[in-house]
């Protein structure tokens, strides 16, 4: 109400041009981009061991699976023995809806310590999920720290196994 007063008392104090600015009228112009498609190469494949899982964590609106990563390997990009980590994915709606996390450790074949983590956005149901996922490393693998990578997370039928498929995104 008193936004509409002020507008209505504008052209009495002289100040019409704030009620009502106009601007110059200038042709349009039509702008037109074309995006560049993205370029998919494979980048590495991790296998690893689930060992037996805790016991489900409650959360708002569903539960946290934590479960333990043992020994396994990577091989592509970066060749090395996965020596641990953790899965833990957040369970929603009566498992209808998994929000997966991973994150292993090890060590690359020229002794390059390695940190991978897979939890900043992804989807997917128990057996099966894509996410984005991060390499720490050093040495000659630094370029990889900085690579946006896409991974699906497959496990087998009974858990025991998951095996992640990593590919760069470039453009």
């Amino acid at each position: 109400m008193l936004f509409l007063s002020i507008l209505l008392l504008l052209p009495l104090l002289g100040l019409e041009t704030l009620a009502a600015p106009s601007f110059p009228s200038q042709p349009k112009q039509v702008v037109t981009a074309t995006a560049t498609p993205p370029h998919i190469r494979y980048l590495l494949t991790v296998t690893v061991g689930v060992a037996k899982p805790l016991e489900p964590i409650a959360i708002p609106g569903g539960d946290n699976l934590v479960e333990p990563l043992t020994n396994g390997t990577i091989v592509g990009a970066i060749n090395g023995t996965i020596q641990g980590g953790l899965a833990y994915p957040q369970r929603y709606n009566n498992n209808t809806l998994s929000v997966p996390n991973l994150e292993i450790y090890g060590t690359t074949v020229d002794r390059y310590p390695f940190f991978v983590t897979a939890s900043e956005a992804g989807f997917g149901d128990a057996q099966s999920q894509i996410i984005r996922a991060k390499v720490e490393i050093g040495g000659p693998y630094t370029y990889i720290n900085t690579t946006f990578i896409l991974a699906t997370i497959s496990a087998n039928a009974a858990r025991a196994i998951v095996t992640v498929q990593a590919f760069a995104v470039t453009l």
